[in-house]
């Protein structure tokens, strides 16, 4: 998909500008050329546009006239991600080259929890209490119940037990490649409060930061494979017996998948040395999933802060749950802890900014629960160092980044 804006060559210097601006306020990362006129963009969400200027031989008035009056056209062209996403981002640029206000509409304000402000426990809480009012209005209408779905009919507690499995038979098939992004898919839905119940979002958090199911499903064992599974992804960017899946493969079926035009647009600068001996689309689809199970850990984490008094009066630590998240992931990372795994993605945030904009937010989140994790960002001075970096190249191109990692140290100077 594509939109095109035409305007006059006089123009050009203020949609530039607009564009510009739009670029750093929605948080896309931008990779320009001026052979021809265009850039390279990935937004926060993984999804990838080409932004390309060109001339028309066409003028708007006739073939003699000012070449200032010559004819620009900007296509705004889909390149890789989601459809529906892409969509409003392309809309939202070319609103801002015609000079269209859309300040309202933030990245995270509009496209995704993660990468935004969090809707507040009031709201939610408010938003559900409207939803149960319609049921309830609906129910009482004998027609309307007759045709309801089966899966409307199921409690909170059934629907995230139906969740927790349907997520965990997809783990059954280990090779199955796809079918770990539907298992990321769905946790993202599950712990994102805009688009979910505030009991289903609270048990995938519980799944995703402790491996615990619902009391009283008898799930927890499914749950602590689902955990295991998010945490591999961050701590590994791949599954045990993944290598044995490729071990036929020859070094000329590995680069079988050259074509410059599928690769993305700013892949991560990670050390290539643990990569060896896989094929370069796979390192490329873990790198994909690796973001989503960020994404998934940041909004589980947001979660856990929205509802800090619920869960506590449930009997929950969340100090004690952040110390858990680090062992847990220590026993399934390569040499390497959590921690490690969130500061570098910091400091490469300048490869990849919307992994250093979350990877700022959970440290900050987890930070916010574990005084022990935040004396010791006190004490690193690579740690410093890193947020000092990712706070001036959020200054410079992705707003987000900015934001979140001033967030974070002034959380860590408290």
């Amino acid at each position: 998909s594509s939109l095109n804006y035409d305007f006059e060559m006089s123009q050009l210097e203020d949609v530039l500008t607009r564009i510009s601006y739009k670029l750093r306020s929605l948080s896309i990362q931008a990779d320009l050329c001026h052979s021809p006129l265009s850039a390279k963009l990935q937004t926060c969400e993984n999804v990838e546009l080409y932004l390309v200027f060109f001339l028309e031989r066409k003028t708007r008035k006739n073939a003699n006239a000012d070449p200032s009056t010559r004819v620009v056209s900007m296509s705004v062209q889909h390149h890789k991600g989601d459809q529906m996403i892409s969509k409003q981002y392309v809309d939202q640029l070319v609103e801002a080259a015609k000079g269209v206000d859309t300040e309202e509409s933030g990245a995270g304000a509009k496209l995704g929890f993660a990468f935004g402000r969090p809707p507040s426990a009031e709201s939610v809480q408010a938003m559900e209490k409207l939803i149960e009012r319609i049921v309830d209005d609906s129910s009482k209408s004998e027609e309307i119940a007759s045709m309801a779905h089966p899966t409307f009919k199921q409690s909170p507690e059934d629907l995230a037990k139906t969740a927790i499995r349907d997520i965990h038979s997809w783990l059954e098939f280990p090779k199955r490649l796809d079918l770990r992004r539907n298992v990321l898919e769905y946790l993202t839905f599950m712990t994102d409060l805009t688009r979910t119940l505030k009991s289903t979002a609270i048990a995938g958090s519980l799944v995703v930061l402790q491996g615990k199911a619902p009391a009283g499903s008898g799930m927890d064992d499914e749950a602590k494979v689902i955990q295991s599974f998010v945490l591999t992804v961050l701590q590994n960017r791949e599954l045990p017996g993944d290598r044995d899946m490729f071990e036929g493969f020859s070094p000329s079926t590995k680069d079988q998948d050259n074509d410059i035009e599928m690769r993305p647009y700013f892949p991560e600068e990670i050390d290539s040395s643990s990569r060896d001996g896989l094929p370069h689309f796979y390192v490329e689809y873990m790198n994909e999933l690796f973001h989503m199970a960020l994404q998934v850990l940041v909004q589980s984490l947001e979660v856990v802060a929205c509802f800090r008094n619920d869960l506590t009066s449930q009997g929950w630590d969340l100090t004690e749950m952040a110390k858990h998240i680090f062992v847990t992931a220590s026993q399934v990372g390569d040499s390497k802890d959590l921690y490690s795994v969130l500061l570098g993605c910091v400091g490469r945030a300048e490869t990849k900014l919307a992994n250093g904009y979350l990877a700022c937010k959970a440290l900050r989140l987890l930070a916010m629960a574990s005084p022990g994790l935040k004396e010791r960002l006190k004490l690193d001075e690579n740690a410093k160092l890193s947020i000092s970096n990712a706070y001036q190249v959020g200054q410079t191109c992705h707003s987000l980044l900015q934001d979140e990692s001033y967030q974070l140290w002034e959380t860590v100077r408290q």
